[in-house]
């Protein structure tokens, strides 16, 4: 029901139909009620900033979608594993018999599920820093924040800026819903009348003697990890993340197996067995903590393949005690590889 107008600040994007689109510097801001951003852009833009002035209201798309969404939403962040805890709770929900919609800052954008919201019985939504600088009111059904180590600074600038955006998916939250944060991730946790559930102690859930032992006071589960087929000791805190998520809908999980969990693509995703080597893709590693996991998560002997593009001021040598215990070989490549391979070599570790 809106009139809608489109602004790109590249010249030369496409027209997209049914709206005004108006390109490069120009903000026809005067007449806007609403200003609905994408993720991309950050809050110093200078259409942003003259909007602000201006008092028009400016809403992230995750927030905008959100408000037109009367399904319970369950909402993910933390600087590593969000995607994953989404994708396993999503899994999870489609076991229950839930008609579950999966995306937000990964896959499919959340004003999908607002346009065809009848397919759907509940959302679960990665939500990424960058969303909550305009979160325009958004307070999920149950949100988890898995964790906070540095990224994402040359947006934001600070640690503490950083974690008050990864804090802000509890902000809106009241008193019949539900933050979920990791036990010792302080910097994380959550000042609102929300039930409070912990990962890592009770009320909440936590890994003890290959399962996950979850207490709340909507009742008390085990769910076994023997089977689990997915790598990396890290990806049990992501199932225990996802199954408070679901359980915060009052679901029946001793119905729910953990074995038939799947990973998502390039995360600890094992793509060949052959000639006795397995060959595994942890391409979304994309930061020193998530490579860290992964080569813990996979043991034995490896050959390590590190390079890409690797983030302004990354300290690779915090690599080292764990390519010394578990890597036999170390190669470097793309638009860091030479500077993985000087840090790592410079600190007695032969590179290729």
């Amino acid at each position: 029901g809106y009139d809608v107008h489109c602004l790109d600040s590249n010249p030369e994007a496409p027209m997209i139909e049914g709206c005004t689109s108006h390109y490069g510097t120009e903000s026809p801001l005067e007449k806007v009620d609403l200003l609905v951003v994408s993720p991309g852009v950050p809050s110093s833009n200078p259409i942003i900033v003259k909007a602000e002035q201006l008092g028009i209201t400016v809403s992230g798309e995750l927030g905008f979608a959100a408000s037109h969404i009367s399904a319970p939403l369950l909402a993910v962040t933390g600087t590593n594993g969000k995607s994953s805890t989404a994708w396993y709770t999503h899994q999870l929900l489609e076991q229950a018999g839930y008609r579950s919609f999966v995306g937000g800052n990964f896959g499919t954008a959340l004003s999908e599920m607002a346009m065809d919201e009848d397919k759907f019985d509940v959302g679960v939504v990665e939500v990424s820093s960058y969303q909550m600088e305009f979160p325009h009111g958004f307070n999920p059904h149950a949100a988890v924040a898995l964790n906070l180590t540095p990224d994402h600074l040359k947006r934001h600038g600070t640690m503490d800026v950083y974690a008050e955006m990864k804090r802000r998916v509890f902000a809106e939250q009241g008193s019949n819903q539900f933050s979920i944060v990791s036990v010792g991730e302080t910097e994380l946790y959550p000042k609102n009348n929300a039930w409070k559930w912990w990962i890592g102690r009770h009320p909440g859930a936590l890994v003890n003697n290959g399962a996950v032992d979850l207490s709340t006071a909507y009742g008390d589960h085990r769910l076994s990890l023997k089977s689990l087929q997915l790598l990396g000791k890290h990806n049990q805190q992501n199932i225990v993340a996802a199954c408070l998520l679901v359980h915060s809908l009052q679901t029946d999980l001793s119905q729910l197996s953990l074995r038939t969990l799947q990973p998502l693509e390039h995360r600890l995703e094992r793509v060949k067995d052959q000639d006795g080597v397995t060959w595994i893709n942890d391409s979304k590693a994309t930061n020193i903590e998530a490579t860290m996991a992964g080569i813990a998560g996979v043991g034995g002997q490896q050959i390590v393949l590190l390079g890409g593009a690797g983030k302004e001021g990354a300290d690779y040598k915090r690599l080292l005690p764990l390519l010394k215990k578990y890597a036999r070989a170390v190669i470097c490549f793309g638009q860091s590889g030479d500077e993985i391979g000087l840090q790592i070599h410079n600190n007695g570790f032969d590179v290729h």
